[in-house]
């Protein structure tokens, strides 16, 4: 049965059979592809959302645009946490190792030692060479365990067996709970090796053997295997040091986990609605065999452009997108990326204007106040309005507790939680396992240097800045997201609210990234105008503050004109 077309209002259903849940969908209209391209690469899921809410419930963790709008600012918020603990913060794991007399190559050249005769044993079992198919022989392993005094390899060993169950268990069991394994591959890789690191292997110009492609794929694709092992042949071959090749797998991790629950969220949706739109199948493998006729490895097939990967304890779900600007907007097919040269220009003008600009934080907080408000009375109301504007002093002052004092209190709670739901603004940058070695280093060279040194001189005050714009930033989001918990939203729903009640910068279209590299402020300015333009269009209450703020303007300018005629005819058109 066909619902009635003004049920839908503006969303992309064309129909819905309430019996078997069966939808159709729309054919993209060229305005759905211009806002695609230049300012939500997401606008299908958004448009899918509304419709389905107009006939049916949609819970949190199905709704598609709100996945998708948080999963940045929670993989962000878990990654930045976790490098704290690892290697940012004084007392991290790295810094005390480096304390304690230990280099990172020497101890990382421990935990391999640790772990070698394991491996090899297992790799020899395989088909692989008797001894050093992990990269390291058994003698080997047995002197650089000998090198140390019985109360320095204690120490060395406690630091070995923190970072196994901080950086190692840990990745294990996020992917456990994120379903990328089965609780069986879990069980047998936490009880395979008690001394368990990665070992992957350095090829050269082929690459490195154990690191996953872009974290999968693109978008919020997860197709690829969560963990490989070195393959015999490679006897020779140089291991990365695994502190950071385990510290990226982490960071992988924590990535391929969120990109997941967005991944489920589509499988969901594919399963419970039929549509000739999508459809859902497991994924097949061709065996490969050896000389001796035993299967040795399984094929699997390629995906196509408009196909991706789900996983669901483990097993792995392909689903076929037909909506063309759907599967752009979840595998990210059509997305551009900055212009390399441009960027590092581009960040240093973004930063000297704002971060650094100390009139930066007054006008932008003008700014946000505002928008928010009106934004929040047009949507919402304006009692929700009222609440956000009380909540603002004690916003202000958790965030400041959290991020400047790192101290305790009932807000900077409440601000942690915002962050842990993607409620927060933010970005994560995962490089290559060099990258992050240069970054580890760069880090605790810094906190070796001590607080004279002018280098950090220079980045305290810039963090100080950093901190300081972060606290006017997202002090407008905490206070709207308080006001929403407190209305009875749940936290998935009051953190998208607070993220998209002024200006959400993690929101671009496909060609966002490269016209942004060409032109400054592009996509905020984008975002902006469309936030206000959005809200201005669809809420009549909107329409009245704007008017009035308007109308508020001009008669302050006639006043002042009024009141100082020389003095206004003096001042120049552009003032």
């Amino acid at each position: 049965t066909d619902v009635a077309k003004k049920k839908f209002g503006k969303s992309i259903l064309s129909s819905y059979n309430k019996k078997n849940k069966s939808l159709e969908l729309k054919d993209a209209t060229v305005w759905q592809y211009l806002v695609h391209k230049i300012q939500d690469n997401t606008v299908r899921l958004r448009l899918l959302t509304e419709g389905l809410m107009t006939v049916e419930n949609v819970k949190d963790e199905d709704d598609l645009y709100l996945m998708t709008t948080l999963m940045t600012g929670k993989a962000g918020d878990r990654i930045n946490n976790f490098n704290d603990d690892i290697y940012i913060n004084k007392k991290s794991l790295m810094q005390r190792v480096i304390d304690a007399g230990f280099t990172l190559d020497e101890f990382g050249k421990f935990m391999m030692a640790q772990h070698a005769r394991q491996r090899n044993n297992y790799i020899h079992e395989k088909g692989g060479p008797r001894d050093g198919g992990s990269g390291m022989s058994n003698s080997d392993a047995a002197q650089v365990k000998k090198m140390y005094s019985a109360a320095k390899k204690k120490k060395i060993e406690a630091f070995a067996k923190e970072f196994r169950e901080k950086v190692l268990q840990k990745d294990l069991k996020n992917r456990l709970d994120a379903g990328l394994i089965s609780q069986k591959d879990y069980d047998l890789y936490s009880k395979r090796w008690e001394f368990y690191v990665p070992l992957k292997v350095d090829m050269g110009k082929k690459g490195i053997i154990g690191v996953i492609s872009k974290i999968g794929g693109k978008g919020y694709d997860v197709r690829g295997k969560e963990y490989f092992g070195i393959r015999k042949g490679h006897k020779d071959k140089p291991t990365i040091n695994p502190v950071f090749s385990g510290i990226v797998q982490h960071q992988e991790g924590i990535v391929r986990a969120e990109k997941n629950e967005v991944a489920k969220s589509m499988l969901r949706l594919v399963n419970k609605h039929k549509s000739s739109a999508w459809s859902v199948r497991g994924q097949r493998g061709t065996p490969r065999f050896n000389e001796y006729g035993e299967m040795v490895f399984f094929d699997y097939e390629q995906l196509k452009d408009n196909e991706m990967l789900a996983k669901v304890d483990g097993k792995s779900k392909i689903i076929t997108i037909e909506d063309d600007l759907m599967a752009n907007a979840l595998k990210n097919i059509d997305k551009t990326q900055a212009i390399g040269l441009l960027r590092p220009i581009m960040n240093y003008l973004r930063l000297v204007i704002t971060t650094m600009n100390p009139h930066f934080f007054i006008s932008n907080f003008q700014r946000d106040i505002q928008t928010a408000l009106i934004n929040n009375t047009g949507e919402q109301s304006a009692a929700m309005a009222a609440k956000i504007a009380a909540n603002l002093p004690r916003s202000w002052k958790g965030i400041w507790t959290d991020v400047i004092s790192k101290k305790d209190s009932e807000w900077a709670q409440l601000y942690k939680e915002l962050k842990a739901t993607g409620g927060k603004v933010g970005w994560f940058n995962i490089g290559d396992i060099e990258e992050q070695r240069k970054e580890i280093q760069s880090q605790l060279g810094r906190l070796s240097k001590g607080k004279a040194n002018p280098r950090n001189v220079a980045k305290r005050i810039g963090d100080w800045a950093n901190n300081l714009n972060e606290v006017v930033e997202s002090g407008t989001r905490l206070a709207a997201y308080k006001a929403a918990i407190d209305s009875g939203m749940s936290k998935k729903r009051a953190a998208f609210l607070a993220k998209e009640i002024t200006v959400n910068f993690n929101r671009t279209g496909a060609l966002g990234p490269k016209i942004n590299s060409l032109f400054l402020f592009w996509n905020a300015t984008m975002q902006g105008a469309f936030r206000v333009g959005t809200s201005f269009v669809k809420n009549p209450k909107t329409k009245a503050l704007a008017a009035g703020v308007a109308a508020s303007g001009a008669y302050q300018a006639w006043l002042a004109r009024s009141m100082c005629r020389e003095t206004w005819e003096k001042l120049p058109e552009w003032e």
